[in-house]
């Protein structure tokens, strides 16, 4: 059973891997028939609604061009976003400041951009990759550069950019996104 989701995208309802499979060829061909763009390349994730949208579009697009990234490849992504989220609310627990981004977080945040191109590079140096640049288009769709330079000092844009890519993972897992390259 199909149900549609805030955004137009069905989702599964349901037992058993056989109607999953069905319903995942079902979800690829809707979003096929939808094409759905990424029409605006700057786009605010100042709410939880507009994180929700702009994830399902990102990897909606990604399956419908069938070019998923792996499970490993977003997930060792999110462990690092994770890492710091969880050291930012350490500081702030130990400082009692909540609304200030240590420089040393700060920077770490930054340096999540240098992890994202080295995962691409190693992407596009694999012998078995069969959708070579695939991390340079998810980054380039997700816009995980534009929004990691945004977010400067500022916690909540950091928590919301936190939240973005729990959203991506979430996604990509509904999406029955691939084990492997």
């Amino acid at each position: 059973m199909a149900k549609t989701s805030d955004y137009g995208m069905s989702r599964y309802s349901g037992g058993g891997n056989k109607g999953f499979n069905n319903n995942f060829r079902q979800n690829n061909n809707q979003v096929k028939e939808q094409q759905v763009e990424i029409v605006d390349k700057k786009v605010d994730i100042k709410t939880i609604d507009d994180i929700a949208k702009k994830a399902e579009i990102v990897i909606g697009n990604m399956v419908a061009n069938k070019r998923l990234i792996t499970t490993a490849q977003i997930r060792k992504f999110l462990t690092a976003v994770t890492v710091l989220k969880n050291k930012l609310d350490l500081e702030q627990l130990k400082s009692g400041k909540p609304n200030v981004l240590p420089l040393e977080i700060a920077t770490e945040i930054k340096f999540l951009k240098i992890n994202l191109r080295y995962q691409a590079g190693k992407n596009r140096k694999t012998k078995q990759n069969v959708g070579e640049g695939i991390i340079d288009k998810f980054i380039e769709d997700a816009q995980l550069l534009e929004i990691i330079n945004d977010i400067g000092n500022d916690v909540e844009k950091f928590k919301l950019f936190c939240k973005y890519v729990e959203a991506l993972v979430a996604y990509h897992k509904y999406y029955g996104g691939k084990d492997n390259g």
